[in-house]
């Protein structure tokens, strides 16, 4: 007998009618993700719903999500959707299904163990350091500009051991622009037989144009840097880069050129897009909850005094770290994202067909009550007391597939909070609440602060400085 076929139950509750509209996301990504919190919220651990016949369950239950990550994961492939990641970044550990996933995640994990990403974060400090420097006080300042073009540097310097060029920042944009629109196609393409889907990539439509510039710019980067390191006759920085190139998969045989570029675009995409947005909402958060800015404040004051963070100051900046979990709670990187069923299983007790579509939801998720007391408030200190259920926080995904750069982004994140949280008070003269943008959680309009220098203590202890 199998999975399935023990399950009694067959289409769980779920949203009907008009409603199902909304998980289209008509206003934007947001609200699609407003839909999936919603329902969560209203119909318990498993809802589901039927568009065009095809079924869509949405498990927002700690084990329920476990259960399709981990240990039924082999009843489970990538979503149609991850097709219209792959027009970007080609096949890659993000993309790919079994086994080539499983392959290429372990030649590039040497890259991200944990000793070696403790080596990046002196360039992440040296990164956060110039962007703090760059700030003019009193003067607004784009936070998701100014997060980006950090994120970006980092990555430069991280992946490829050099700035990734003066056209990044139109590189960027093309990028934004293109996750837009997956964001825009992503609902509708998860309820399309995968044949009607691929027709899309036929038709003379702007969508495809952005796909195409944004996979152009990308490859025009990624594969230059490539070109010019195989060049070199002296030994590499010691890099990403580096260490990909010496890679060898079971067989012995090392990366092409096409297979690299698409792990390193994939790379560069997700390293500088996802922690920029991650940022960006953690300075409009701290500019919101103006306590919660105070603490970290002093927390960066006790530990550094009148230096910048260092790597080694990352076990001691516990609050910073604290912002950074609170603020991945409430706009993860990895907000929804689907899955197919190869074969017939069961959830929840209920009866999965095979061919239906399961969208798990770290957004909605992590602002359920059931899992996080008063979801919608941003509250740092939670992290310090009990930790939530195994499952209820994945902002990076989990299982086999949970995202290889976490360990990564979550440092730069603190460094690059500490850094400027050590040297500013930042406030907003708009405070009003922002729509998202995309699938990667860019706010919906810029995120504009004011700068305020803080006082500097002398070397005597005396505070010296305009602002405290």
């Amino acid at each position: 007998m199998s999975v399935a076929s023990a399950a009694t139950k067959r289409l769980p509750p779920g949203p009907r009618g008009l409603e199902i509209a909304g998980f289209f996301g008509r206003g934007g990504f947001g609200d699609t993700l407003d839909f999936l919190n919603a329902q969560a919220r209203r119909h318990g651990p498993i809802f589901a719903f039927r568009i065009f016949g095809h079924r869509v369950y949405v498990p927002t239950d700690p084990e329920l999500v476990r259960q399709v990550l981990v240990v039924q994961q082999h009843r489970f492939a990538r979503a149609a959707g991850s097709a219209l990641l792959r027009e970007i970044v080609g096949t890659s550990i993000v993309t790919a299904e079994e086994p080539l996933h499983r392959e290429r995640r372990r030649m590039l994990q040497p890259a991200f163990h944990r000793h070696r990403v403790a080596r990046y974060a002196e360039a992440m400090c040296a990164a956060a350091r110039e962007t703090a420097g760059a700030l003019r006080d009193f003067e607004l300042w784009d936070a998701g500009d100014a997060m980006t073009r950090l994120t970006l540097e980092v990555t430069g310097r991280t992946l490829f051991g050099s700035d990734v060029g003066a056209h990044a920042r139109e590189m960027s944009a093309s990028l934004s622009g293109a996750m837009a629109a997956i964001s825009r196609l992503g609902p509708l393409v998860e309820v399309l037989p995968p044949e009607v889907a691929g027709l899309r990539r036929h038709l003379p439509l702007p969508v495809n144009a952005r796909l195409r510039k944004a996979r152009a710019d990308l490859r025009t980067i990624v594969l230059h840097l490539i070109a010019l390191r195989r060049a070199r006759e002296d030994e590499g920085p010691g890099d990403v880069l580096d260490l990909a190139l010496a890679a060898r998969d079971e067989r012995g045989a090392r990366f092409d050129d096409e297979a690299l570029g698409d792990e390193l675009a994939t790379l560069l995409l997700a390293g500088h897009e996802t922690t920029a947005s991650a940022l960006t909402w953690a300075w409009y958060l701290l500019a919101r909850y103006p306590v919660a800015a105070a603490r970290l404040r002093t927390e960066t004051a006790n530990v550094c005094g009148d230096r910048d963070p260092e790597p080694a100051d990352l076990p001691a900046l516990r609050y910073a770290d604290a912002v950074v979990s609170e603020t991945l709670r409430l706009y993860p990187p990895a907000s929804a994202f689907g899955r197919r069923t190869l074969e017939p299983c069961e959830l929840g007790g209920y009866a999965i067909p095979a061919g239906a579509s399961v969208v798990i939801s770290p957004y909605a998720i992590g602002r359920n009550p059931r899992y996080f007391r008063e979801p919608e408030r941003f509250a740092p200190e939670r992290w310090f007391g009990e930790p939530p259920p195994e499952f209820a926080y994945v902002p990076f995904g989990g299982g086999a597939r949970r995202c290889i750069g976490d360990a990564f982004a979550r440092m730069e994140a603190v460094l690059a909070l500490a850094t400027l949280a050590r040297r500013y008070r930042f406030s907003a003269d708009d405070l009003t609440p922002i729509g998202i943008a995309s699938a990667t959680l860019r706010p919906a309009r810029p995120v504009l602060l004011r700068a305020a220098p803080l006082a500097r203590r002398s070397k005597a202890g005396s505070p010296a400085g305009v602002a405290n």
